[in-house]
């Protein structure tokens, strides 16, 4: 169990899906942008 709020949990999800969904066609620097994340959190989902 981890002490993450709900909110958070589901925000880490739907980042998640929106990078699974740009990763082939987009940097991460291109996505961080798109979705409004740093590139970190979208290198750290796309691993």
């Amino acid at each position: 169990m981890t002490k993450h709020s709900e909110d958070a949990c589901d925000m880490y999800i739907r980042a998640f899906n929106k990078v699974r969904m740009l990763a082939d066609r987009k940097s991460a620097e291109e996505i961080a942008r798109t979705i409004e994340k740093t590139p970190f959190i979208v290198k750290v989902v796309k691993e």
